[in-house]
């Protein structure tokens, strides 16, 4: 049996990737190029803080969550409602404490292949 760090087994600085549209809500899967675009490379460590936080939620669920759940009318985190685990995960995705800074970095990295798997629907229907 492996080692179990920060509730993962294996090494937590192992990449894991993380699948931006999950696949249980109809993002492609696999290997290949056909999919890159919907796989950012993550250390195992913040891909479980990320799962803590939004579970399987597409990044645009991601961010309303933290506009209208998490953050104060002054545009501080109210991090006493996340508790003190997921807290720690916030800021082990983020790195920030401002909700501004984590929408921003939703909208850079997970919203562009959210619109891409969003229009390919369009297409395919």
């Amino acid at each position: 049996m492996k080692a179990k760090h920060n509730g993962s087994y294996g090494r937590d600085k192992h990449k894991s990737n993380h699948h931006i549209v999950p696949t249980s809500r109809g993002g492609p899967s696999g290997n290949g190029s056909k999919i890159f675009w919907n796989k950012f490379p993550w250390r195992r460590t913040k891909h479980v803080a990320w799962h803590a936080l939004f579970h399987n939620y597409l990044p645009s669920e991601a961010i309303w969550i933290i506009q209208k759940s998490w953050t104060r009318p002054d545009g501080t985190l109210n991090a006493s409602i996340l508790g003190v685990p997921l807290y720690e995960a916030w800021l082990e995705v983020f790195s920030v404490s401002s909700p501004e800074e984590a929408v921003s970095f939703i909208k850079a990295y997970f919203i562009p292949a959210e619109t891409r798997f969003r229009e390919g629907m369009k297409v395919s229907l």
